[in-house]
């Protein structure tokens, strides 16, 4: 509606200064109405460019996928392997098991796996792997370390085993003989194959027997048979024949330095005395020395 004119009429009869009177209630809400749709509009503006800039930053994260995928990564290859091991393999034998041939693309070699393709290879403790970027695969090998050897049997014959602290057996053949290790007698393998393990119950023993290595040499390289007499499926007793005396000493599951020096001396004590001779077996299982001897004629 239109500014009103409202006159008055003096008692004079002249008329007065006119009054103009506003409508608030028409001029309020046509300022509200305009501010609301330009507030509208700016924020489908706004919206409008946000969509816009996520669109472009979808295509670009797009094309620099296609761009390493097609260009970039066919082009990281793997030109430098570092192999280091103590195994006596070949450095081609050590790939081929990690199962690395040719050139690999770079991002397509997981360490994790090649280091697992490595430690499933019976001769293998330990692989680490590690890719150096742009282009270099390093490999490093640690091979299992013998203890003592035994015997295995296959389509009818016997061939020396070689087996590791771990009891895993990890080499086999001619040249295990060769080496310079004590002989565990009394186990037997079903269905052999490298990489078997040692029947649970004489792992402690093995570990024991490691630890004479390393803190008494000389007392390992004494003893060239362990003789493994089980008494049941979980219980075992041993017979050690020592290197430089042709009798049988029957001990406990468990070996050590001190065990084994006392030993030593009591039989040094027989062969001076000159009865060591007569005897069969000596009995060390408990804390009084029994001994068998040989039967006459």
């Amino acid at each position: 509606m239109a500014d009103q004119m409202l006159f008055t009429r003096s008692l004079t009869g002249e008329d007065t200064e006119p009054r103009r009177s506003y409508s608030a209630e028409r001029t309020r809400p046509y300022k509200s109405t305009t501010l609301a749709s330009e507030q509208a509009d700016d924020g489908r503006t706004a919206g409008r460019r946000l969509l816009l800039w996520l669109a472009v930053g979808i295509a670009f994260a797009a094309g620099l996928v296609l761009l390493f995928d097609y260009v970039i990564g066919p082009r990281l290859v793997i030109r430098t392997f570092s192999v280091e091991s103590d195994i006596n393999v070949p450095r081609e034998k050590i790939l081929e098991i990690a199962g690395i041939t040719g050139r690999p693309r770079f991002f397509d070699v997981d360490p994790g796996r090649v280091a697992s393709r490595l430690e499933a290879w019976a001769p293998v403790k330990q692989a680490t792997v590690a890719k150096v970027f742009p282009d270099t695969l390093r490999i490093s090998v640690t091979g299992r370390k013998p203890i003592g050897m035994a015997m295995a049997s296959e389509n009818g014959k016997e061939f020396p085993v070689a087996f590791d602290d771990d009891g895993v057996v990890f080499a086999s053949g001619p040249e295990v003989a060769a080496w310079d290790l004590p002989v565990f007698s009394g186990i037997a393998f079903k269905d052999f194959n490298l990489g078997v393990t040692l029947p649970p119950m004489l792992l402690e023993f093995v570990h024991e027997v490691k630890e004479l290595k390393l803190s008494s040499p000389g007392l390992y390289d004494l003893i060239s048979e362990y003789r493994i007499v089980p008494r049941n499926d979980h219980e075992f007793d041993v017979l050690v024949y020592p290197v430089h005396h042709r009798v049988a000493v029957e001990i406990g599951p468990h070996i050590d330095r001190t065990l084994c020096m006392y030993i030593l001396r009591v039989l040094d004590v027989m062969d001076r005395q000159g009865t060591l001779e007569k005897v069969k077996e000596i009995d060390f299982r408990t804390s009084d020395v029994v001994y068998t001897m040989k039967e006459e004629g």
